[in-house]
């Protein structure tokens, strides 16, 4: 269960918002909360808000305030001390943006993960030498230069994220695919071939659902790749991907029409069939040396 393999920012996720919903129950104001406890009210409030971590004394002095009871107040103590530990990512943070290690801990988190790609094939679905092409451009593109380093991290760091996806307790995956992704030269041909084949062989895994939308279905209104984590608690986070800084976000409204957008996407896109025979073909293409577009 997802529960099994809560990561620290999980929990602290997991915690804040039990604690938020203990004290609305209470039919407490923070304010009073603070002064009860004789705390700042600011403290309170980075404490709900995800701004500072939670000590397991403060949680159980929380829990003694909302009368919560032995048990519940072990559980969100373990939450608190989780909390404190550190993520697999942690050794490559300085190569990691903070938006992109919070994507990291929503796929570990994540019951299910849907996630819409218009100019890459998603990160924990690239080959290595996919990535390293990707990176290296990306590095170009924003610094003028290739950082060796974060482009060796940036691939062992894919590598790693793809493991989230195996095993019985995986979250369910679901991609759609823009075609022009299948057509965007990266690396060379065999790279193109290989990774395509990769995509191929994902999406015949169970609780993997992977949909190429075509070229024929016409325009869209997603501005950019995105990806939507659904959580075991009934609540969802978005990750937004832009060229110099991607961005997490919580907002239940933004979720939503994020996620509108992308149950609209999928039904426009192939069925898993005929998304399987386009992405060997093209493979097979790029293989054979052929050009995958030969009407230009």
């Amino acid at each position: 269960m997802p529960g099994d393999r809560l990561s620290p920012s999980g929990a602290r996720r997991r915690l804040r918002t039990a604690l938020r919903e203990s004290r609305e129950v209470a039919s407490m104001t923070q304010r009073e909360v603070a002064e009860r406890l004789q705390w700042s009210l600011s403290k309170l409030m980075r404490m709900e808000s995800g701004a500072v971590s939670i000590a397991p004394r403060d949680v159980q002095l929380l829990c003694g305030l909302y009368e919560l009871g032995a048990a519940v107040t072990e559980r969100l103590a373990g939450h608190a001390t989780a909390g404190q530990e550190k993520s697999w990512w942690f050794e490559y943070r300085e190569h990691l943006t903070q938006s992109s290690a919070a994507l990291i801990d929503l796929e570990s988190d994540a019951v299910r993960i849907r996630q819409f790609a218009t100019l890459t094939v998603p990160g924990q679905l690239q080959t290595a030498r996919y990535a390293e092409a990707v990176l290296r451009f990306a590095g170009e593109l924003v610094t003028g230069a290739a950082d060796e380093q974060r482009i060796a991290t940036g691939v062992v760091v894919r590598q790693r994220r793809r493991s989230t996806y195996e095993g019985p307790d995986a979250p369910e995956l679901s991609v759609v695919l823009d075609e022009a992704v299948l057509y965007r030269l990266t690396g060379s041909a065999a790279v193109m071939a290989e990774q395509l084949l990769l995509v191929a062989e994902f999406a015949r895994r169970p609780r993997i659902d992977i949909r190429v939308l075509p070229l024929e279905a016409g325009v869209h209104l997603a501005n950019g790749d995105f990806v939507l984590a659904d959580l075991d608690d009934g609540t969802a986070a978005l990750y937004l991907e832009a060229l110099t800084e991607d961005t997490a976000v919580e907002s239940p409204s933004q979720v939503a029409a994020y996620s509108r957008a992308f149950d609209a996407l999928r039904r426009r896109a192939l069925d898993p069939t005929r998304t399987n025979h386009l992405l060997h073909r093209v493979a097979a293409q790029y293989a054979a040396g052929e050009h995958v577009r030969p009407w230009l």
